[in-house]
């Protein structure tokens, strides 16, 4: 390898392609070098082309990579992280990258905060139950954080460096307000708060699904961050056999998970 990439950069600038005669045609040749390349494959076998078999590589790591099956007890969100491992390896395979997504590191920062806060408010309805359980009262919520927060108000002729202070302001009382909104304002029977326990576990199980990342034993399953330089989609839309994925789904019920 090290000889042949030695060869190929011979008598090249640096900013010169390596391949440059799979890309490039010579000027005394009707077809380009990948017309000439697929040409080549097919004498080997009728409709071998690099593209099929680019296609063959991804559809064959896709299918050694995914689990035919799970533990009981393995959550959607679990096996959606393992399917993107797999369909992260296809794309390394393939060469899939794309550049770190503008803010990325503040953004999902504040996403994991939410995640957070969504599961300790997950947390304290499960003990809100028990204590209404026990017929014991529960702790209220704050009376300053019962009334929405109050319509954005902008001064005329306020500049532009005055509206963005109100509008920062007016989010970080929502945000705060947004902590306490679990909570009730008055002592609720057992099936109210049953009831809210269930819309906040569906509500977070959503948004760590869109998010890819779990806590698991106190630990991050980091699958949104693995991803962060691997175009998955790439390879997913374009080179992996759609019939793997339908199935594999199918098998262990995952299907609108992977796809929407």
């Amino acid at each position: 390898m090290f000889k042949n990439l030695k060869m190929f950069c011979e008598e090249k600038q640096p900013e010169d392609d390596v391949f440059n005669f799979l890309t490039v045609a010579p000027s005394t040749q009707t077809h380009s070098q990948t017309s000439l390349l697929n040409a080549k494959l097919t004498s080997y076998m009728p409709g071998l082309t690099a593209k099929v078999f680019r296609t063959y590589n991804a559809s064959v790591t896709l299918e050694k990579q995914l689990k035919p099956t799970y533990p009981p007890g393995t959550s959607v969100e679990e096996m959606v992280v393992q399917y993107n491992d797999a369909n992260r390896e296809v794309a390394v395979l393939c060469n899939h990258q794309r550049s770190l997504p503008k803010n990325w590191e503040e953004n999902t920062a504040k996403k994991r905060e939410k995640l957070e806060m969504m599961q300790g408010q997950v947390e304290a309805l499960k003990k809100m139950l028990a204590t209404v359980r026990r017929g014991e009262e529960i702790k209220l919520m704050p009376e300053k954080y019962r009334s929405a927060v109050a319509k954005l108000e902008i001064p005329e002729g306020a500049s532009e460096e005055t509206v963005k202070e109100l509008k920062l302001k007016r989010q970080a009382e929502v945000n705060e307000r947004a902590k306490f909104a679990h909570m009730f304002k008055t002592q609720p029977s057992e099936a109210q708060v049953e009831k809210r326990l269930e819309m906040y576990e569906a509500r977070y199980n959503s948004f760590a699904i869109k998010l890819k990342d779990l806590v698991r034993d106190g630990r991050w399953i980091d699958d949104q961050d693995n991803n962060k330089l691997v175009a998955l989609g790439t390879s997913k839309i374009n080179y992996m056999d759609p019939r793997i994925t339908v199935a594999w789904c199918k098998r262990v019920g995952v299907l609108r998970r992977v796809y929407w």
